[in-house]
Formats: structure tokens, sequence, C-alpha cells
């Protein structure tokens, strides 16, 4: 989907955005200028005593790319990975191990319809992209614990509890 992003100064010179869906892409820069400009002059649009449209300051078309997850009880599966991730220098070995076991699980499970999406230069790099982000998501959560953990510790040696009162 196609949208016309613009943005404009109100009348305090605070920016203010406002976009357009599926605008008419064969127009000129010059014409959509134009049009914007005349928006603008017309002074219509107020919000709290504030002009909202008083001056454009730039357009730009923004493409928004959908990929379909399910549909009533059709499933496409999960989106594909589009970037290309490099590996992490190092994996912890219980996140790689239970990484390995959640493969292994997952390849004795059915089939699902996976959604078109398009094609990419990358598509041979794409088959070992989604192990990579798993494992590089389970270290860093790991890594955010034991900081968590560690913190926790020296809170503990800088306020020891108190005794209870017996």
């Amino acid at each position: 989907m196609i949208s016309l992003v613009t943005t404009f100064l109100n009348s305090e010179g605070n920016k203010h955005i406002w976009s357009f869906k599926e605008p008419d892409t064969t127009k000129s820069a010059e014409e959509i200028k134009e049009s914007l400009e005349l928006l603008a002059s017309l002074e219509l649009f107020e919000k709290d005593g504030v002009g909202l449209f008083q001056k454009v300051v730039k357009a730009k078309y923004v493409e928004t790319i959908e990929t379909p997850i399910f549909e009533g009880g059709k499933l496409f599966g999960e989106p594909t990975a589009v970037i290309d991730l490099p590996a992490p220098a190092y994996v912890h070995s219980q996140a790689q191990t239970a990484l390995n076991q959640h493969l292994q699980s997952a390849e004795n499970e059915p089939e699902v319809q996976t959604a078109p999406r398009p094609a990419s230069s990358n598509d041979s790099k794409q088959k070992n992209i989604a192990p990579t982000i798993a494992s590089a998501y389970t270290l860093t959560k790991e890594k955010f614990s034991w900081r968590i953990r560690r913190k926790n510790r020296a809170k503990g040696r800088e306020a020891p509890p108190d005794p209870p009162n017996v």
C-alpha cells in the first residue's frame, strides 16, 4: 500500500504530519506541491485554537509491504526474515542445546502453507537465519538476567537485610 506522508507547520511553528492513503502516483511533484499548498492556504483545520496546516515543509511516498500470517482457519506460517544477520561470535552451550532440541521437534510437526513473499537476491542464505536470530535472542536474554542478578547481589552487599526480631 502506498501513502503520501506530508509534514506541515502549524500556527505555533510545530511540525504536524498528515498522511493520505492510495494517492494518485501519476501526478508530478509540482502538482502535488501545488495541491498541498492550496490545502494550507484554506485554513480549514484547527485544534484547540491552533491552525494545523499553515505551511508545507515536505512530502514523500511511503510504501508498506504486508505479509499475511493467517486468514480465518488457513495458516500461512511464520514470515521469513528478509535481512541477512551475521552469526554471533559465540553462543552459550545451554542456549545452543535448547535451540537444537526445539528445531528437532519442529521437524516432526506437520508443514504449514507459506505466504507468497517477494523474491530476494539473498534467498540462498535465508535458510540459516532463523537459528542465528533465535540463538542471539536467547543469548541476549541470558545476559540481561545475569546483569539483574549481579545488581541484586551488589545491592545485598551494600545494605544487608535487618535480622529478624526474636
